[in-house]
């Protein structure tokens, strides 16, 4: 009988406890990957006209219905979605309120239950809304769910905010539905404003009456209370607590905490909720900069669309997750919500993650009118304001902006965030968009307002992002009142659209501005932006061949120590050209802690044992206390010359041998023939014995023309010389083969004032060519303007013909790459490597393709044409805004140093 007794008490309290809880009862599925299917049909566009079934939540275009459209609802504009579902709330719940919550439904959404309104028509695509249906509702009863959906909406200040806007226009119930079961007596919402210095304010909104009492009790994540439940004071209208010994909320050290709230009559719990926040206080402080926590701080940011190809609008926490983890991997502290607000759990994961967030309002170069304006502000304060991760608020962008209700975010917002308008100068901040490096520079000397463009280095295509950053970075930090920046945009808004058999849109050159693709395959900038924004600098010029055993090393974390990082090193040897794989053999390898330096110190990382040591590279990379990887930094332990000398020694067979006529001279050596061309000094092909090998058109200056005025071959000594001389000495070449040795190319030449790039090519046939290998900078490639990020090693890629941000098959076959030493070109005829005995020399590998949707040549640099070239100066890329050249120091032309001429030697090997 004891047992049944404490069985049943058990019981009810469960229940009593059960009962005191906010119950969500979805009426859709919660995310991409969990859907519920609503009956459905679609007015206009494709398969429009009957019923059939829709997942919910998605966008119907995403659903095979409608039409895309995007910046402009130029097909169907009058598209609407009708749904209909059935659906029960349990007789046990009778008596309370009974809440239908839509997280969000483009564009204005009229609700039906049972056939009666369940209030006015909702407008504006992207907030989160409600309406108490307690009364429409039939308990344990089936009540039908109608929604009307129009993308249009009847608003025409918010077609122009949200549908008039460069980014893809969707229709639908694109986030969950689901129903709040409340008792008659609930707390609706809180705001709270937990500051850095342990003070404690919540606003409580409640039906509660005079009888009742409000409590609170903080608790930290693992369920421990922190200090004593506290109350509302009589008369007060918010809950105040002073708490000692908090953990702060940060980037770097994201400390959350539980409130659970709760209505009390005596001892009895009414109703209770549970908000989880952080301690921290953000503050602008005029001509000085960004407060977090008493520190000044710099965004490295970046701007997020709320997109997925095969799904649009509609996400789910592993896309969050993936987005936030490439942030994060990139070095990046904050993200930008452009240019509306996000889904819940993002916000939720950026909390608990560590990244401060700009929110916004939607507004893209055109405002919502007062009215609706107003009625927004709320709807997006009201379920953001306790996000620990939310710093400032957006109020539209680039013009977008009602300023009517710039107050109005304070209104809902006890901690009083700031408010700004992206692009303007405004409220002390200045957020150009898209400045280039004069503006910069202007900027930062006649300092105002605090400055942090809300986006900048605009990434279309390959250009932007990584490229010219370093540059426009190093003239950012010397404003005084410099607050960081924000990348345009994360990722490409490309689509997979079932009317073009699944291939991705990305809307010609409107959508793939991103550093990562549509699937978020990652581009070279991605690597050039995590070393560049790493809080761990070490400058990666700072050694020799030799290594050395101590670096320079600065932190640039703004509350960690360093500490707190682990560092690895290694002595790698690779594989050699003529062997096969890539690997790297760890000769000697540590692990180290960081020394103690406290944020914006600098000091010096000392590694034991490594003067002198002998390897062909040394790795050596920074982790946090996570153990994720912060950065690797990779230095080359020979030179060039060290590698080209200890090729495998040549099969000596037959002496120098040659045969020519008026035009060709065909020389043999140890087995392989080469062909020159007698009318214009060019090798114009080789035999190896076994192949035919169709590398020809070379040495050629890269990007002119030579006019031969001479060609000669002579023996001299033990060595043949092959010898064209061209008019105006722009370019000397020797040709210098020996048996038992690789042959050998000495160049040199002098340039022009001023290049886009200089050096020699070669020819050979893209159809031929399989793929590559080679030593030096990889495996992508890179610009003048973005030589950080790729690592020292052996790469292999194979061919493809990846035109950036129009197709994704990254690491791109064709371009620059940086730091060569060897490179075997593999083909359908026979594989060859040449290799360099110069230190810093440029492969180029083919020319890539201009993008099809281009509109000027910005991010389609000069090239010597489709060549193979080794290079001692390369080309630099602009953004889809900006020439390259006025995108800072290293993105200017080439300027010749002197008149002394640049000089290279060549080994080649067709064995």
């Amino acid at each position: 009988m004891k047992k049944i007794a404490l069985f049943l008490l058990t019981a009810i309290f469960c229940q009593q406890v059960f009962s005191q809880q906010t119950i969500l009862q979805y009426l859709s599925g919660t995310d991409k990957d969990h859907t519920v299917k609503w009956d459905f049909m679609c007015t206009k566009g494709r398969n429009s006209g009957k019923w059939s079934t829709i997942p919910v939540p998605s966008c119907w275009e995403m659903q095979g219905f409608g039409s895309y459209n995007y910046a402009q609802d130029i097909q169907n504009p009058d598209e609407q979605g009708l749904y209909k579902y059935n659906f029960r709330v349990a007789r046990q719940h009778k008596g309370k309120k009974v809440v239908i919550v839509f997280d969000a439904s483009m564009t204005d959404t009229e609700v039906k239950i049972n056939g009666k309104p369940a209030g006015p028509v909702h407008q504006g695509g992207f907030y989160q809304f409600k309406y108490d249906i307690t009364d429409l509702i039939q308990f344990e009863k089936f009540n039908l769910l109608e929604v009307t959906v129009s993308k249009k909406s009847a608003n025409a200040s918010i077609n122009r905010a949200e549908r008039k806007s460069d980014f893809w226009l969707f229709g639908g119930i694109f986030r969950p539905v689901y129903l709040e079961i409340l008792p008659a007596t609930f707390i609706e919402r809180v705001a709270i404003d937990a500051k850095a210095s342990g003070d404690f304010n919540m606003q409580v909104f409640t039906n509660a009456t005079g009888k009742q009492t409000v409590e609170a009790q903080v608790y930290d994540l693992k369920g421990k209370a922190v200090d004593k439940p506290f109350q509302l004071v009589a008369g007060d209208s918010m809950l105040h607590h002073r708490f000692a010994n908090i953990k702060l909320w940060n980037p770097e050290q994201p400390n959350l905490y539980n409130a659970v709230i709760s209505i009390k009559e005596g001892a009895k719990t009414i109703h209770s909720i549970k908000q989880r926040f952080g301690f921290r206080t953000a503050e602008l402080k005029e001509q000085d900069g960004f407060y977090v926590n008493g520190k000044k701080v710099i965004f490295k940011g970046v701007c997020r669309h709320s997109e997925w190809p095969e799904t649009g609008r509609t996400l789910s926490r592993s896309v969050h997750l993936l987005d936030i983890a490439a942030m994060k991997d990139m070095n990046m502290n904050a993200v930008r919500m452009s240019h509306y607000p996000p889904d819940k759990e993002f916000l939720d994961l950026c909390d608990s993650l560590g990244l401060f967030v700009l929110d916004e309002l939607t507004g893209w170069q055109a405002a919502y009118d007062t009215t609706i304006a107003r009625k927004l502000v709320k709807e997006l304060v009201i379920r953001d304001v306790n996000h620990p991760s939310i710093v400032i608020w957006d109020n539209g962008n680039e013009g977008g902006w009602n300023r009517a209700v710039d107050g109005d975010y304070a209104w809902y917002d006890p901690q009083k965030r700031h408010v700004i308008h992206p692009w303007e100068r405004f409220n002390g901040t200045n957020t150009k968009h898209y400045p280039d490096f004069k503006y910069v520079q202007t900027e930062a000397a006649n300092a105002k307002e605090v400055f942090f463009p809300t986006e900048f280095m605009h990434g279309l295509f390959d250009g932007g992002h990584g490229a010219a950053l370093e540059d426009f970075w190093n003239e950012m930090m010397k404003h005084p009142h410099f607050a960081g920046a924000f990348l345009w945009a994360l990722h490409d808004e490309g689509l997979v659209r079932a009317d073009w058999h699944d291939s991705i849109d990305v809307a010609g050159n409107r959508g793939p501005d991103g550093i990562v693709g549509p699937h978020r395959e990652k581009e070279g900038s991605y690597y050039t932006i995590k070393e560049l924004w790493s809080p761990v600098y070490i400058d990666s010029k700072s050694t020799t061949p030799n290594f050395k055993s101590s670096f320079e090393v600065e932190n640039r974390y703004f509350y960690t120590n360093l500490n707190k990082v682990k560092f690895e090193w290694k002595l790698v040897d690779f594989a050699k050209a003529w062997q096969s794989g890539t690997g790297a053999k760890v000769l000697r390898k540590g692990v180290l802690q960081g020394p103690a330096l406290a944020p914006g110190q600098k000091g010096v990382l000392y590694i034991p044992l490594l003067n002198n040591a002998k390897a062909d590279a040394l790795y050596l990379t920074a982790f946090n206390a996570k153990g994720d990887t912060i950065c690797t930094w990779s230095w080359a332990g020979k030179t060039p010359k060290a590698f080209a000398d200890a090729t495998p020694s040549v099969s000596m067979k037959a002496g120098v041998s040659t045969k020519e006529d008026a035009q060709t001279l065909a020389l043999g050596c140890d087995g392989v023939t080469y062909y020159f061309d007698k009318t214009t000094g060019y090798l114009r092909k080789v035999n190896n014995g076994k192949s035919e090998i169709s590398l020809s058109g070379g040495p050629a200056l890269a990007g002119g023309s030579q006019k031969l005025s001479q060609f000669k071959s002579f023996k001299q000594g033990d060595e043949y010389i092959v010898q064209p001389t061209y008019a105006g000495d722009s370019l000397l070449v020797k040709w210098v083969f020996h048996k038992g040795r690789l042959p050998k190319l000495e160049y040199q030449y002098l340039t022009k004032d001023t290049a886009d790039f200089v050096g020699i090519t070669f020819n050979y046939p893209e159809d031929k060519i399989k793929g590559m290998k080679w030593m030096g900078r990889g495996p992508y490639h890179v610009w003048k303007n973005r030589l950080k990020g790729p690592q020292f090693g052996v790469w292999e890629k194979g061919y493809n013909n990846t035109v950036t941000g129009e197709n994704w098959k990254y690491p791109e076959f064709k371009g620059w790459h940086s730091e060569l030493y060897w490179v075997t070109l593999h083909n359908q005829e026979s594989s060859f490597t040449i290799y360099t005995d110069q230190q810093n020399l440029y492969l180029q590998m083919l020319q890539p393709e201009k993008a099809k949707a281009s509109a000027n040549n910005n991010t389609n640099p000069s090239f010597p044409g489709n060549t193979i070239g080794f290079m001692h100066a390369i080309s630099a890329i602009g953004t889809k805004f900006q020439r390259a050249e006025v995108m800072g120091p290293q993105s200017q032309k080439n300027a010749r140093q002197g008149n002394m001429p640049l000089t290279g030697t060549l080994y080649f090997d067709f064995r």
